[in-house]
């Protein structure tokens, strides 16, 4: 077995484990408590709780929400508040970070949205690389473009 499929494996299992064994709950519409900070982060991005338009609001809905198509939530796999790497990417910086990301726009949002819906087309730099095929691409097929929307809103909130 070559090391990467052992990662993956490894990823995959940390994911399942992540969702319990219970059976698969409900989708709700609430939102769920924002997630612990990791031990690293530092104070000041414990601290940064912005004021969150209408539009991210909704945003924070959908990035909290259980997907049944997916089996989990966006919550789940990143920090919304920190750059710390949970499964994926922190978000927190990513405004910072896309200047350096070799892709083929210069618009934040487009990178942002094209990343949730074909997140193969560009895997984000990191010392221990990413699983391949770890985010699913299937967001765009039962998101709506008011909820992509919302998430990318919500993402650009910290």
């Amino acid at each position: 077995m070559t090391l990467r499929f052992i990662t993956f494996i490894l990823l995959l299992t940390l994911v399942l484990a992540a969702c319990g064994t219970q059976s698969t709950p409900e989708p709700t519409t609430e939102p769920q408590p924002e997630p612990t900070q990791p031990a690293e982060a530092s104070a000041a991005e414990a601290e940064e709780t912005p004021e969150l338009s209408d539009i991210a609001q909704a945003g924070q809905v959908v990035f909290e929400q259980f997907y049944e198509e997916v089996g989990f939530a966006c919550v789940t796999c990143h920090y919304i508040n920190s750059d710390n790497r949970l499964l994926g990417p922190g978000l927190l910086s990513i405004e910072d970070r896309f200047e350096d990301y070799d892709v083929e726009t210069d618009d934040l949002e487009m990178y942002i949205l094209e990343s949730i819906v074909a997140p193969r087309d560009f895997n984000v730099p990191a010392e221990s690389p990413y699983p391949e095929n770890i985010m699913p691409d299937t967001y765009g097929e039962f998101l709506s473009e008011e909820d992509l929307d919302a998430l990318v809103a919500y993402i650009l909130a910290f």
